[in-house]
């Protein structure tokens, strides 16, 4: 006869069944209702709840501490997805975009941010392994990154700015720099309208990026969003273009 799982493996059974999210509330009912807890477990602390929910919260703090399971919002938990198999993976390419001064916070930090409107995309689409080429308002591609982890909520303050005011940006991701650059090249409109037909005498990178269609004045409304996916081709242009005209790869 098997022995009984001990509460942390029970809290670790009941992620790796979940289909999404789980509630602490969620978690509290299920082991009340299926683990068999002991007297003390059940008496009441000081606070006026019972013992185990205490011994509940630890379990999942050390989970998480552990990047076994990612917090989606405050006393709403999942399973990493480095617990998943790797095959199922499928990694996608990204830019994302920010001023430079969020852009340094980020660095030191080792991690970027999100708001609310990302939410979707972050929980079911950018993951762990994905790449992003880095886009800095002004017109320069700065840096190439690799996310590590899965996304994460925080409230915690970094300094980041949304205009003059600062910002949360709570659904954050930790990244690896691939590479940087001291001085990337600007990008620009390459076409204007003259009499009903295309005028292109401004070439400059922009040509070669599949995701920025426009390649007039409105352009850069593709990188004003936090996020974007963009084709692997970009990404690895862009690779190319930091090596090739650069030559200066942190």
């Amino acid at each position: 006869m098997s022995s009984p799982l001990s509460l942390t493996d029970m809290v670790r059974k009941l992620f790796s069944n979940a289909d999404g999210t789980l509630k602490v509330r969620e978690i509290y009912d299920a082991i009340e209702k299926k683990h068999p807890l002991s007297s003390k477990q059940r008496d009441f602390t000081r606070y006026n709840e019972p013992l185990f929910h205490h011994e509940l919260r630890a379990i999942i703090s050390q989970l998480f501490q552990q990047c076994e399971i990612i917090r989606v919002s405050r006393g709403e938990y999942k399973i990493a997805m480095k617990h998943k198999k790797a095959e199922e993976r499928t990694i996608r390419h990204w830019c994302i975009s920010t001023s430079p001064e969020n852009w340094e916070i980020c660095k030191q930090n080792g991690v970027w941010g999100m708001d609310e409107r990302y939410f979707v995309t972050i929980e079911k689409f950018l993951k762990s392994g994905d790449k992003a080429v880095v886009y800095n308002h002004g017109g320069k591609f700065v840096a190439l990154v690799i996310f590590v982890r899965d996304y994460f909520h925080s409230e915690k303050h970094l300094g980041w700015k949304k205009g003059k005011k600062e910002f949360l940006f709570p659904y954050r991701i930790q990244f690896k720099i691939i590479s940087e650059s001291k001085n990337p090249p600007q990008i620009s409109f390459s076409t204007e309208e003259q009499n009903n037909k295309a005028q292109w005498n401004k070439a400059n990178l922009i040509d070669d990026i599949v995701f920025i269609a426009d390649k007039g004045r409105t352009w850069n409304q593709y990188v004003q969003v936090s996020i974007i996916r963009i084709t692997e081709e970009d990404f690895k242009y862009n690779i190319q273009s930091h090596s090739k005209f650069l030559n200066s790869l942190n």
